[in-house]
């Protein structure tokens, strides 16, 4: 079990390293994807390694140069590692138009860091529209073009389905692997929940699929736990992975992360595409059906906060921390809401600010702590 971790935690704490050991290999050309919704199936159905650009590493240097710096640290970082030459071992990137910060981030994409493959990727804002599949379907194509000049290989039904078939797979197992914790609190800690999901977006989903199996053999045979730690969710829609070392103080303070309602989470393996419809077709509607859990998406039949509230049951959580990544606008105006309705269901609440790098440590444990008190 202990190899598993080590292997997740040694390419989710060097997410650039990771990646430039992929291309040393030189198997595969690599495309980045921006967070959020690209459909990874059509890139590896190509030959191609998709990855998901991630990780904050260091001070942001040249950022300022390109972007305001009242946008968020996410856009700012992927530009900082741009303009300081980390997508040198990319062959490609995906940019879907997630938000405005990362829709801008396209231009400054194709000016500062031109690579063989660009491709802004049109998500539809509207799920609940009929003409958004229509054309959500044929931006897929377009990109599938794309892939498939970059590769030199045609993108078929049958390596499309191929492709599914791993990916789905790659989901199935880490459900399971949720639902170990939530039937184990304290069974794996959060930090290494956190280091299993991002390390899953730097790998070949064969290879992480083969690590997966041996740490879930082990976990099975691992005796459980004895805990009264305050039960916990995290939630957030947050584009990066959360801080590793948040995670350890929440836990370290007397709680433990039974669930999470996050995109480096169990928002990215939420729903498997369905392997008996037309791949194309499957692939966008898996997006229609994952989708209206994001902010920025709008769909008038979607209530966030009663999904959040309907998971919380399930977990047996006993409270909810979200998580938000300062000028994150989208998240920002829904999470009012979501604390009412948190608070009208009798479940306390606590928001943080959390950035990847924390940097005040000592007050986010003062935060968390006078929080957990109130259980008692």
């Amino acid at each position: 079990m202990q190899d598993s971790l080590n292997a997740f935690n040694e390419v989710a704490q060097r997410p650039q390293e990771a990646i430039s050991r992929q291309r040393n290999l030189g198997q595969k050309k690599i495309v980045g994807c921006v967070p959020m919704h690209v459909p990874e199936e059509i890139i590896d159905a190509a030959g191609v390694l998709p990855i998901t650009l991630q990780g904050y590493e260091g001070s942001l240097m040249r950022a300022d140069t390109r972007i305001q710096p009242f946008f968020c640290v996410v856009g700012r970082t992927l530009v900082d590692q741009g303009l300081r030459g980390s997508f040198s071992s990319l062959d490609g990137i995906v940019i879907p138009d997630t938000c405005h910060t990362i829709r801008g981030l396209a231009r400054i994409s194709r000016l500062d860091f031109p690579l063989p493959f660009h491709q802004l990727l049109w998500l539809a804002s509207n799920p609940d529209s009929a003409s958004s599949k229509v054309r959500m379907l044929k931006e897929a194509q377009d990109m599938k073009s794309g892939i498939e000049k970059l590769s030199g290989r045609r993108v078929t039904d049958d390596s499309l389905r191929r492709s599914i078939g791993i990916y789905n797979q790659h989901r199935r197992l880490l459900r399971e692997l949720y639902d170990l914790r939530r039937e184990t609190p304290g069974l794996v800690k959060a930090r290494d929940m956190a280091a299993v999901i991002a390390s899953s977006m730097l790998m070949p989903k064969e290879e992480h699929n083969r690590l997966l199996t041996a740490y879930l053999d082990h976990l099975r045979r691992t005796p459980p736990p004895q805990s009264s730690a305050v039960r916990l969710m995290l939630s957030g829609s947050l584009c990066c992975p959360p801080d590793p070392n948040l995670l350890e103080i929440v836990e370290n303070s007397g709680a433990v992360v039974v669930d999470d309602d996050l995109y480096f989470g169990s928002r990215y393996f939420a729903e498997d595409v369905n392997e008996d419809a037309r791949p194309m077709e499957a692939i966008v509607d898996r997006y229609f059906r994952i989708a209206t859990a994001c902010p920025t998406r709008h769909n008038s039949k979607y209530d966030p906060a009663a999904g959040l509230i309907d998971k919380v049951g399930r977990s047996q959580a006993q409270g909810v921390i979200s998580l938000l990544i300062h000028y994150c606008e989208p998240h920002s105006v829904m999470l009012p809401y979501v604390g009412m309705r948190l608070k009208e269901a009798g479940i306390p609440h606590l928001v943080l600010e959390a950035e990847p790098s924390i940097g005040a440590p000592g007050r986010l444990e003062t935060r968390i702590q006078a929080f957990l008190e109130t259980f008692a």
